[in-house]
């Protein structure tokens, strides 16, 4: 009584003699159920008024609280466990940039936080409790934007942005040189490289299907040699880890073709010459065998690339007999053989 600040429980701001107006109140009293007498000394009544209205604001954080009331007749009621959001802006979850290369198997993006809601867009739009799923079937660059949202769907942190880069693949041309099918002694040169002229990171080499784990993943330039024949290709991996597979090259072995090849004077007394064409692109040895298998010389010999070689053969320091003439590839095929006579 005679407060001027507080909340008004009786009367209003102006006299009057209606149900809730007082005309100067005198003693007031409350009973046991609560209920307050005031005496309105003017209209010449005593006036109850009913506490009912129990409610009052608070500005709470979010958390979980427990409201207890007290009754005028000192009963106590509890209200429990009561969990509020009282509508806190979240911090805004965090987000990294993702590196797919052409036509990869994209997932849903992710972002650490809790309940997440996605955008296309910087500002505005409707967002999505679902995460994007990428698209990789065009290179390129798109942006996303993630977000936290609090429970009572009101208040929403920051967008995070965060990129999606789609890289081209390297492509892959695998080239034979000088070419694919091989004689014995013959090498050929497997050189892999990008379509697109981007820097090969790394180059593995298959052969029939099996990764020929041996060969250095550093490897641009694969030799092939006649006891290698075989199906080949090369996956070459560039610098964004992005992938890709080679054609097929068959590389086969063909049977030497008989050199054409002459001893005169035969039989000999101390040399002959032994004349014949070489095959190109191959390694030529020479093995001088007796009649009883022994080999009395093996030695490699210089050809000519056009027309015919003529290599004079010193037998002097052969006993006298029959001997057999071979020429040899460098892989150790017979080519041709002579028999000739030692006088």
């Amino acid at each position: 009584m005679g407060d001027t600040t507080g909340v008004v429980i009786a009367g209003g701001p102006t006299v009057g003699n209606n149900a809730q107006s007082l005309n100067t109140p005198g003693n007031a009293m409350i009973d046991a159920n609560g209920s307050l007498f005031v005496s309105d000394m003017n209209n010449f009544r005593v006036q109850r008024f009913s506490l009912l209205d129990t409610s009052f604001a608070i500005t709470p954080n979010k958390g979980a609280y427990q409201f207890i009331s007290n009754s005028f007749a000192g009963c106590v009621v509890n209200s429990g466990i009561q969990n509020i959001d009282s509508g806190f802006i979240p911090a805004p979850p965090t987000v990294g940039d993702i590196k797919y290369c052409l036509n990869d198997r994209s997932v849903p993006l992710t972002a650490v936080g809790d309940s997440l809601i996605w955008y296309t867009i910087g500002t505005g739009g409707v967002g999505s409790t679902t995460a994007p799923k990428p698209t990789t079937n065009i290179t390129g660059s798109t942006n996303y934007w993630a977000a936290r949202i609090n429970a009572l769907k009101t208040c929403e942190s920051k967008r995070q942005q965060l990129n999606v880069l789609v890289n081209p693949l390297p492509g892959a041309t695998l080239r034979a040189i000088p070419k694919q099918n091989l004689l014995p002694g013959d090498t050929v040169f497997l050189k892999v490289k990008a379509d697109s002229g981007r820097n090969v990171s790394r180059a593995l080499w298959y052969k029939n299907g099996s990764l020929q784990s041996f060969v250095p993943d550093t490897t641009s330039t694969l030799k092939v040699f006649y006891n290698g024949v075989g199906t080949y290709y090369a996956e070459i991996i560039d610098a964004n880890n992005c992938s890709s597979k080679s054609d097929t090259i068959l590389i086969k072995g063909d049977i030497a073709q008989q050199q054409t090849m002459f001893l005169f004077p035969n039989p000999v007394v101390s040399s002959t010459k032994l004349i014949f064409t070489a095959i190109p692109n191959t390694t030529t040895y020479l093995k001088v065998i007796s009649i009883n298998g022994n080999v009395m010389m093996n030695q490699k010999i210089s050809t000519v690339i056009n027309g015919n070689t003529v290599y004079d053969l010193d037998l002097s320091k052969l006993n006298t007999g029959t001997y057999d003439v071979q020429l040899i590839s460098g892989y150790g095929a017979v080519i041709n053989s002579k028999r000739i006579i030692k006088l």
